[in-house]
């Protein structure tokens, strides 16, 4: 079947387009032909020359000096990410820029679509096209359309009563409906009165093995120390912690990630490592220290022991359920103070947590082939 895949527009985000990769990865092996929905989003790099030009000439610093500097500097930060999206998350449609341009999809003849995975339902992310990711642009009612590991990121209802009224109208078009945190099961049944099933991420659908090909065919150095570190949402609470762990586990911390906030950086700090320099990062540590839902999600795909401290802004349900599939909730810090450091000394079962993994894999190949004939 060909299948449209309908996900958060792809940039820099690791996760995200890690996801994206995977889930288009399975369908191939499962002798599918999925092809990305190329979104376009307003996300920094993402902007096409003309809107670049026309904001900063309203901001009043519409120099051309500036403007090539800041188009230059766009393209630098996100280099390796568009690469990796060129080379390895394709077929895609040509871009889609507005709702309107929905529409352009019905040339490409798709069976049906896949809705996620990643934060597809949660309106912060999904903004103007919330609709979208429930479908609201097929006019062929015999399309098929499944939401695979769709997440709302939060487990508090986002939408008032008459959009929740026009989604539940359209999740319930749907031919099969799975989502990736157990909350959002309770939130389907509550507020749309649909029996959605708890399924991993597409990430861990595919196996270690062929991230580590992923790895080789880039070639990518191995990485400088031992531990690895992937905070999102920096602070001195989080770095006084990574100081820490580094002492109390004798460990040689690395990073593999951008400071992409801070404008005073030079490009090469600023600019996102390659994915393949990311992945290897989990395959050369001894120990991960994140706060990222999918930097959780591949220390248990490499079979890391890691400490995820819980990342509130981003949504905390996605950590919670995560670590529950695993019953690996004592992984968790809900803040840095709960910190001890016998977390270091405590064994994870990783035969329980792979069989676990194993059992989640065959559900997911039992729903999808359901429906993906």
């Amino acid at each position: 079947m060909k299948i449209g895949i309908l996900t958060l527009p792809l940039h820099g985000n690791y996760g995200g387009n890690l996801q994206a990769f995977a889930l288009m990865s399975y369908l191939k092996h499962m002798g599918h032909e999925p092809v990305l929905v190329n979104l376009v989003s307003e996300a920094p790099g993402s902007k096409t020359l003309q809107s670049q030009v026309k904001q900063l000439v309203r901001s009043g610093i519409g120099s051309i000096p500036f403007l090539g500097k800041r188009i230059l500097s766009s393209r630098n930060v996100y280099k390796h990410s568009e690469h990796f999206i060129g080379k390895y998350i394709r077929p895609r449609t040509c871009s889609v820029k507005g709702k309107d341009d929905f529409e352009i999809l019905r040339k490409y003849e798709l069976d049906g679509y896949i809705v996620g995975s990643d934060q597809v339902w949660r309106k912060e992310y999904a903004k103007t096209y919330i609709s979208s990711y429930f479908l609201d642009f097929i006019r062929d009612e015999t399309k098929l359309r499944i939401a695979y590991a769709a997440s709302f990121g939060v487990d508090a209802w986002q939408f008032d009563p008459t959009l929740t009224s026009d989604l539940k109208m359209l999740i319930h078009k749907f031919d099969m409906v799975a989502v990736r945190e157990d909350s959002a099961v309770a939130l389907c049944k509550q507020y749309f009165d649909v029996k959605a099933e708890h399924v991993i991420d597409p990430t861990m659908l595919i196996k270690k093995e062929e991230y580590g090909a992923l790895i080789a065919r880039e070639q990518v150095p191995q990485s400088k120390g031992d531990c690895m570190v992937y905070i999102l949402d920096d602070s001195e609470d989080k770095k006084k912690l990574v100081d820490k762990i580094a002492v109390d586990g004798g460990f040689r911390c690395f990073t593999v990630n951008a400071q992409t906030q801070n404008r005073k950086a030079p490009i090469r700090q600023r600019r996102y490592p390659p994915v393949a320099s990311w992945l290897r990062g989990f395959m050369d540590a001894k120990f991960v220290v994140t706060d990222s839902f999918h930097g959780t999600a591949f220390s248990i795909l490499f079979n890391k022991p890691f400490i995820v401290v819980g990342n509130k802004e981003r949504g905390l349900a996605r950590f919670a359920s995560i670590a529950r599939m695993f019953d690996l909730e004592h992984r968790m810090l809900a803040s840095v103070g709960e910190y001890d450091a016998s977390l270091l000394n405590q064994t994870i079962d990783w035969q329980k947590v792979n069989g676990r993994l194993e059992m989640y894999r065959e559900k997911a190949a039992r729903m999808l082939g359901t429906y993906l004939k």
